[in-house]
């Protein structure tokens, strides 16, 4: 992780263009939506400050993204009826373990602290993007994405995160972890109407931007193993996918990597998952614009779900946490929070 001192002049120079001609407009106010347009859809306002002695314009302000106005009008109309949750995480990742080395993995076996993005591959994908077009065009998503010759690790703070949160928020939450982990099974419960039933459905999980075709950039669940023969999924959800589900939710979080990339196409603002789920029927969307660190996004989430169980909307939790991470020893670096 680079030292903060890097990046500094870069933060003070898109402070004193974005943030320092508004704060006129906003004295008394608590929280700011921004409706960024183009490539600032991929800035994190949060972590940008006057000068290196100064707060950051997200320790004062509880800062929200939009990808457009209407999109957020459409999901200010969510009325969720019940504070039930669903919960999906632990996952089957990795292709070359068995069921029992999954199992292992997962339950404290294995190395934690992996970032929430893809493993490193023994070689990459020289198709072109035509190519990669045709693929998805003439044989599917699953051959797509195999031909993006992907691997992914296992990730065991995930069922941390799960066991935490259930245990200090959501003691009758409906867990989802390793086979039931999968697209097949968020699909199903869409299909039956009971997806819509959760005010809080909480995804612990790989994300994946696809910078070739962002429209295939997905949330991964277990198929992508390979060990879900019956599944019919790939495991990849896309963006198409997630804004067909049949949500009714106060809060879908994303806690996973680079969740709050896509594209920006002329005329519709930002493209991507935040915006798919939006569509899908969610209030609000928690995403990330990088690679999260496995453990510090289990303690972020575990911390804010808490603030929200106490009475705090999500916006606010968010500021309180990223706060409190500023101040900590082990997490006080952007890197863990701004994302």
């Amino acid at each position: 992780i680079k030292s903060e001192v890097t990046f500094e002049k870069q933060r003070n120079e898109l402070y004193e263009k974005l943030v320092q001609p508004v704060l006129p407009y906003i004295k008394g106010v608590k929280d700011v939506l921004i409706v960024p347009d183009g490539n600032l859809s991929f800035l994190p306002f949060d972590m940008l400050r006057e000068n290196a002695d100064s707060a950051d314009f997200g320790k004062k302000y509880a800062i929200g993204i939009s990808p457009s106005i209407s999109v957020s009008m459409i999901a200010d109309k969510v009325k969720s009826s019940t504070a039930d949750a669903l919960l999906f995480g632990g996952a089957w990742y990795d292709k070359s373990l068995s069921e029992e080395e999954h199992n292992q993995t997962l339950r404290g076996s294995g190395k934690r602290g992996k970032d929430r993005s893809f493993a490193p591959v023994d070689r990459q994908s020289n198709l072109s993007v035509a190519d990669l077009q045709n693929i998805l065009k003439n044989e599917g998503s699953a051959q797509y994405f195999e031909q993006k010759k992907l691997n992914w690790y296992d990730l065991p703070g995930t069922i941390v995160e799960l066991e935490t949160l259930q245990k200090a928020t959501f003691p009758k939450a409906q867990v989802e972890t390793q086979k039931t982990a999968s697209e097949a099974t968020l699909k199903k419960m869409s299909k039956d109407g009971l997806l819509s039933k959760y005010a809080t459905v909480h995804f612990a999980c790989h994300g994946y931007f696809d910078s070739d075709l962002s429209e295939m950039s997905s949330v991964l669940f277990s198929e992508v193993s390979g060990k879900l023969t019956e599944s019919d999924d790939d495991g990849y959800l896309t963006i198409g996918e997630a804004a067909s589900l049949n949500l009714n939710a106060q809060m879908v979080c994303l806690s996973a990597c680079q969740t709050g990339l896509g594209e920006v196409k002329k005329g519709e603002g930002m493209v991507g998952l935040s915006r798919a789920f939006m569509v899908a029927g969610s209030k609000n969307v928690g995403v990330t614009l990088w690679s999260v660190d496995d453990a510090a996004t289990a303690e972020f989430m575990a911390r804010m779900y808490k603030k929200v169980k106490g009475g705090m909307s999500y916006s606010e939790a968010y500021r309180k946490v990223k706060n409190e991470f500023r101040n900590s020893d082990e997490y006080s670096h952007p890197y863990y929070w701004a994302a």
